[in-house]
């Protein structure tokens, strides 16, 4: 029996009043239809149906033909049904695009009440003149939708959707009707603002009485739930002409026309509200974002909260006078919520991370999904050797316990104890050489448990002066550069600090660049941002540090900055030489006797090859890690495993935990 060939179908409506149609333009007839031709089929086997409901065809840009696209390039597919050509798209360059992919992974194309054309040249004539009448279709239809809207507002009706805040929807369809509950509401924001009030101001007063936009439900059954009135409503409210009796539409430019409806305040207080909002708008923008008109990661950057990032300015300046520049959360800046995220970033510390980053693993081609793989492959060959050594140095020990109860029976035959004596070394020497690599293995482990240096499985060293690769680049090439690579990016900062914090990126890349991020690539970071510095260095997948930073945090502690170590071990040595009892050295001191006696006892307990190992510490960052109580615990275990408790605790990183 032949293996069947799977299918994929795809089904597609325009707008929402099309779901409720049960003619054959409806996603349930295109749905059948799709099914009873691959059941007529028997060597066909249909796997998925993509359904795009309420979308239309003028791109590509829709869920479901998207999920189609990423199974075809899984493999495995060989047709493609849907119900009609214009049903895929309507719009000539999206269609070859999707043909182009359609081809690269041998995949077929099938339409059920529509001619199916093939690859000779009459075939693509007829198929070019398909996809250019849909074309002209679609063009046509928006065309005679703009005419007849034009027209409507010309009358005086509302075409625009939902009504705007202060109106609800009349009896009569395209009529708006004022809503008495919110209308003071309106009138108090532009009576405020031409008091001399901030829309800000406005904002935090009305969330301070408890004043909100009352929830709104629409014909459809689609409900809108209430909301405080935040900075951007007021701004919007503030500039909507529908409030002073008008109709409108912007095209080049705003279109007044007289409307049917209410209006709420007059005409003149309308125009003094712009005319306000004019001055203002050339008080408050930044002349170099204005000239610039963009920043960026707009529109891809994300904070933890959910909320788009944008660039603000402080009152701050850089030494070369030029104004200090951040990503901040819109949510937190327009008090549109208790957001208490602290994803506040310098905007050139956080440009230079992503950008070496995306540098750094695109020129090496290394994946997220190369590295984890890699890492679960070696973490499981630990775990294999492990085993195996534990089992091994059970059995050793086995043998030399036997060994020396042959050994004690051996009696006064001198040859015979040599030649055990002999075979008890060799297997003791064997032992503790499995016993260090058990260690080892442990080690290996435990760092991996806690996500210690992961890059290190891939990359033998960490790379300094990186930040460099991008700077010649302009800003459009940067641009361009996060246009094509990124479609979404989140931060999260675990840390209250402002100027030295830990941070995680998670870059979600395009469909195209994948390849070599996969599913997304999440990069953890710190800042020190200390005298406008911009100092960042990765820590994970990867290691990379920008020039600056090894720079300044390699200064040396200095004689304040030794461990307290030197202090206890010279007060010990005085007290021993001038034979002076605990108390009568705290009182010469003037410190606490209980806390000379913990130093006495802590001394007592390290060996002293700990003791050297912290009395050789040069660095504050170092030094710091050893505080009097770890090393209270370090005194309390065996003096053999004190130097390695040191050791990993100097090496030890501590890394912020994943948010979404």
């Amino acid at each position: 029996m032949t293996e069947k060939k799977k299918v994929v179908g795809y089904a597609r409506v325009s707008t929402a009043n099309q779901l409720a149609n049960i003619d054959y333009t409806s996603i349930d007839s295109q749905i059948q239809i799709i099914k009873d031709y691959v059941e007529s089929r028997p060597e066909l086997e249909l796997e998925e149906i993509f359904i795009d409901r309420a979308k239309s065809a003028k791109n590509m840009n829709r869920p479901a033909i998207k999920d189609m696209v990423r199974r075809i390039k899984a493999g495995g597919i060989s047709y493609v049904v849907s119900y009609r050509l214009d049903r895929i798209t309507r719009e000539k360059f999206s269609y070859y695009e999707f043909e182009r992919i359609l081809n690269d992974f041998n995949v077929k194309i099938i339409y059920t009440n529509d001619l199916n054309t093939d690859d000779t040249p009459s075939g693509e004539y007829v198929k070019d003149i398909k996809i250019a009448s849909a074309s002209f279709e679609r063009m046509q239809s928006s065309q005679r939708v703009r005419d007849k809207m034009y027209q409507t507002l010309k009358q005086g009706y509302h075409v625009s959707g939902l009504p705007p805040i202060g109106y609800l929807s009349g009896r009569k369809s395209k009529t708006i009707v004022v809503d008495k509950n919110c209308a003071p509401h309106i009138k108090k924001i532009f009576e405020d603002f031409l008091l001399g009030k901030k829309p800000s101001q406005i904002s935090n007063e009305f969330s301070d009485a408890g004043i909100c936009v009352p929830p709104r439900k629409l014909r459809c059954g689609k409900v809108f739930k209430a909301k405080p009135y935040s900075e951007n409503i007021i701004r919007k409210i503030l500039a909507n002409p529908t409030y002073a009796g008008f109709v409108f539409r912007r095209t080049k430019g705003l279109e007044l026309f007289k409307g049917r409806h209410k209006a709420i305040i007059s005409e003149d207080t309308w125009k003094a509200a712009q005319r306000k909002l004019e001055e203002n708008r050339g008080k408050r923008d930044c002349p170099e974002i204005k000239r610039r008109k963009d920043y960026l990661l707009k529109g891809k950057l994300f904070c933890t909260c959910g909320a788009h990032m944008t660039v603000t300015w402080s009152g701050n300046k850089h030494k070369d006078g030029s104004n200090y520049y951040y990503y901040t959360c819109t949510r937190k800046i327009h008090n549109r919520s208790n957001c208490g995220c602290k994803t506040q970033i310098a905007m050139r510390i956080l440009d230079n991370v992503l950008l070496s980053a995306l540098a750094y693993v695109g020129s090496r081609g290394l994946s997220a999904k190369d590295v984890e793989s890699s890492t679960e492959t070696y973490r499981e060959s630990l775990i294999k050797e492990e085993a195996e050594l534990n089992c091994g140095i059970k059995h050793l020990k086995l043998e030399i316990d036997r060994a020396l109860e042959r050994f004690g029976e051996l009696g006064d035959d001198d040859i015979l104890k040599n030649s055990s004596k002999e075979i008890l070394r060799k297997k003791a020497q064997d032992l503790k050489l499995r016993e260090e690599r058990l260690r080892e293995v442990e080690k290996e482990l435990s760092a991996l448990h806690e996500k210690f240096d992961m890059g290190k499985l891939q990359i033998e060293s960490a790379l300094e002066n990186y930040e460099g690769i991008h700077e010649e680049l302009t800003f459009e090439e940067k641009s361009k550069l996060v246009e094509a690579c990124i479609k979404k990016l989140v931060i999260c900062c675990d840390s209250t600090k402002s100027i030295k914090r830990n941070c995680v990126l998670k870059i979600y890349p395009t469909e195209e660049y994948a390849k070599v991020l996969g599913d997304f690539l999440q990069i953890e970071f710190n800042i020190n941002n200390s005298r406008g510095l911009g100092l960042w260095e990765i820590t994970s997948p990867f290691k990379l540090t920008c020039a600056t930073w090894v720079k300044v945090n390699e200064k040396k502690a200095g004689p304040r900055g030794r461990h307290f170590i030197h202090s206890a071990i010279s007060r010990l040595e005085e007290m021993r030489k001038n034979n002076l009892s605990l108390r009568k050295m705290a009182k010469n001191l003037d410190i606490k006797h209980g806390m000379l006696w913990r130093e006495k006892r802590l001394l007592e307990g390290l060996s002293l090859e700990a003791t050297n190992f912290l009395k050789r510490l040069r660095y504050v960052e170092d030094i710091q890690k050893f505080s009097f109580r770890f090393l209270e615990n370090v005194a309390n275990v065996p003096a053999r495993l004190q130097l390695n408790m040191l050791k990993e605790r100097l090496n030890k990183r501590v890394y912020p935990s994943s948010k979404n």
